[in-house]
């Protein structure tokens, strides 16, 4: 069964939000990288907070190595919360 419909036409454009996903990398050493371009540690809150600002989707992917400690992937984490990110996914390797 289908329904027709007409949609309503506009003359807005679409918002120039980046579309690539927000990804965080953790190393086995703690060093961090986002979208593959390396963060020294005391630039990461900054850094966050300005690509978050740009974008409509408050999202972030983590991938942090299997041996880091757990208290140093939350640390990342609490970094990134406290600059806007919204959510966050975990992505295994």
């Amino acid at each position: 069964m289908g329904l027709d419909v007409v949609l309503p036409e506009t003359d807005t454009a679409p918002p120039d939000a980046p579309t690539e996903a927000l990804g965080l990398d953790n190393d086995r050493d703690g060093n961090v990288t986002i979208n593959r371009q390396a963060i020294a540690s005391n630039e990461l809150p900054m850094r966050i907070r300005d690509i978050i600002e740009t974008r409509t989707d408050n999202s972030l992917f983590l991938r942090a190595h299997e041996r880091l400690r757990y208290a140093e992937v939350i640390a990342v984490l609490d970094i990134a919360r406290g600059n806007g990110v919204e959510r966050v996914g975990i992505v295994s390797r």
